[in-house]
């Protein structure tokens, strides 16, 4: 689509998957990216919203803390209120997926939280 040629590299556009939501609902379009990204056996899911801007580096970062331990990465943006270690989730303290990369395989089943 013109979207993916608009803000993909070449190699990238390959990768990119388009999935139409006919329900929208607080995580019916996640869900829907999580399934297919099960379907299709990824090892990371990584949402952006259009507003957000990045680089592919600080993409990158979010995957390389993305580990056995670890199954969500984001940014922290304002009304985070970011506190190391471990913590009853909220709104305010866990990642939004207004820029976040997910381990694939472990969210495929079981949906976006919420």
């Amino acid at each position: 689509t013109d979207l993916v040629d608009a803000i993909a590299s070449r190699p990238m556009r390959k990768r990119i998957q388009i999935i139409p939501v006919a329900n929208w609902g607080i995580t019916t379009a996640l869900n829907a990216c999580l399934h297919e990204a099960a379907r299709l056996q990824t090892k990371f899911v990584a949402f952006q919203s259009l507003e957000i801007e990045t680089t592919p580096e600080i993409v990158a970062y979010l995957r390389s803390t993305v580990g056995q331990d670890t199954l969500v990465a984001g940014v922290a943006l304002t009304g985070h209120q970011f506190d190391a270690g471990d913590h009853t989730l909220t709104g305010t303290n866990c990642p939004w997926n207004t820029l976040a990369v997910w381990r694939g395989g472990e969210v495929g089943g079981n949906g976006v939280l919420g």
